[in-house]
């Protein structure tokens, strides 16, 4: 499973946040979206969020997705890691 990262630009309106995240859930490929801490105080921290994809998701497709939209400030999937020589 692949977690890939977005920020939402300053001053868009949380009620434009969930609506995102509703439509990334019922995106194919997507399991899950959400805010990466729900708790945060701080505004930068607020507009953080994560999606969970599924092993068969087009993850070039959703990342297109998600930098179409004027509300996304900017996406991050993290390269895969292994543990090389593990014990």
């Amino acid at each position: 499973m692949t977690t890939l990262f977005f920020n939402v630009r300053s001053g868009v309106a949380p009620a434009r946040w969930q609506a995102l995240l509703e439509e990334l859930r019922q995106r194919p490929g997507i399991s899950s979206a959400a805010p990466l801490r729900p708790d945060a105080r701080s505004e930068s921290i607020q507009r953080m969020f994560y999606a969970k994809l599924e092993d068969d998701a087009d993850v070039t497709a959703i990342l297109r997705h998600l930098e179409q939209r004027p509300e996304v400030e900017s996406t991050n999937l993290p390269a895969e890691r292994h543990v090389v020589g593990g014990v």
